[in-house]
C-alpha cells in the first residue's frame, strides 16, 4: 500500500518567523488506545460520550478562527456524508473558544457544508481543555486542523490534516485492511523531521534576535535542505531581511529581483499543495 502524509512543510516560513512551539516528546501514538472523550457542551448533533465498538471515529480538532479548519470542514461533512450508512461517526472538536455562542454562530454560517456533530472542549479542571491536553498535546500535535481516527477496536489507527483522510483510508479502517504500522512509520519519520525543522527555526529566530547574522544565514540554509525544492523560495524573505540588516543591498536587490522573476509555475504548485 502506498502511504502518503503531508505534514505542513509548506508552512515553513510561519515557523521562520514567529517562535516556534516548544518540543516535547509524544505520549500518545498510533495503534494506542484512544483517549476518553472529555467533551464539553454540544454545539450540534447527538453527544457522543464514548467510544462504540461498532463505530469508525473521525475526531476533527479545529478553531473558528483557523482558516485551514474552514477548507477542510467541507471536505469532512463530504466523508461523514458518504459514509453516513457505514458506521463512521465525524465530530468536529473545537478546543479554542469557550464562547458557545460564537461557535454555535460559526456551524450556523456553515449550514450544510458541516452538518456532522460539533462540541466544545471541558474547561471544568482545565483552562487548557481536556481534549486539547489528552488528545493534541499529547500526541505533540502543534497544528490545527488535525484529525484523529479511531477504529472498531478503540485504538487510534490515523492521524494528520484532516484534508488528506480521503474515502479509500477510511474504507480501509472500516474493513481493517488498513496498514495502520506501516503508516504510523511514515508518520513519525516526518513528526521527526517537523521537530528537527522547528529546532532549526528557533536557531535562526535566536540569532536574528542577537543580530548574528551569518549564523541567521547558516540556520536559514540547513532548514532549506529540509524544504522540498518546489517551496524553497519561501525562505526568501527572511534571506532578504538579513541581508538588508548586513546592508548588503546590492545582493538583496539581486535576491528581489530574482524571487519575483523564478519559477512561477512553481510558486502556483508550493501554494496549492500546503497542508
Amino acid at each position: 500500500m502506498k502511504t502518503l502524509i503531508r505534514l505542513g512543510a509548506c508552512a515553513l516560513p510561519i515557523i521562520l518567523v514567529t517562535a516556534a512551539a516548544p518540543l516535547r516528546a509524544d505520549t500518545l501514538k498510533m495503534g494506542d488506545p484512544a483517549p476518553a472523550l472529555q467533551n464539553g457542551p454540544w454545539i450540534q448533533g447527538e453527544p457522543v460520550t464514548a467510544f462504540d465498538p461498532q463505530h469508525v471515529y473521525v475526531l476533527e480538532f479545529w478553531a473558528t478562527w483557523s482558516g485551514a479548519c474552514r477548507t477542510s470542514i467541507p471536505h469532512l461533512n463530504e466523508l461523514s456524508q458518504k459514509f453516513a450508512d457505514r458506521s463512521v461517526t465525524v465530530i468536529g472538536q473545537d478546543i479554542s473558544e469557550a464562547d458557545e455562542n460564537a461557535v454555535r454562530s460559526f456551524v450556523h454560517q456553515m449550514g450544510g457544508n458541516m452538518t456532522y456533530r460539533v462540541a466544545l472542549d471541558d474547561r471544568s479542571q482545565d483552562t487548557n481543555g481536556a481534549m486539547a491536553v489528552h488528545w493534541m498535546k499529547a500526541a505533540a500535535q502543534n497544528a490545527i486542523p488535525r484529525a484523529f481516527v479511531i477504529n472498531r477496536h478503540g485504538n487510534i489507527a490515523w492521524i494528520g490534516n484532516p484534508m488528506n483522510l480521503d474515502a479509500a483510508t477510511l474504507q480501509q479502517i472500516l474493513d481493517d485492511t488498513f496498514d495502520s504500522a506501516a503508516y504510523a512509520r511514515e508518520f513519525e519519520r516526518q513528526q521527526q523531521q517537523q521537530l528537527d525543522r522547528e529546532a532549526l527555526s528557533q536557531t535562526l529566530r535566536q540569532a536574528m534576535l542577537d543580530k548574528d547574522w551569518n549564523g541567521a544565514e547558516a540556520a536559514l540554509a540547513d532548514i532549506e535542505k529540509t524544504m522540498p525544492e518546489n517551496v524553497r523560495y519561501q525562505a526568501d524573505p527572511v534571506r532578504l531581511q538579513i541581508l538588508l540588516a548586513r546592508g548588503d543591498s546590492e545582493d538583496a536587490y539581486q535576491l528581489a529581483e530574482s524571487s519575483s522573476d523564478s519559477r512561477p509555475a512553481d510558486r502556483a504548485k508550493g501554494r496549492r499543495g500546503g497542508a
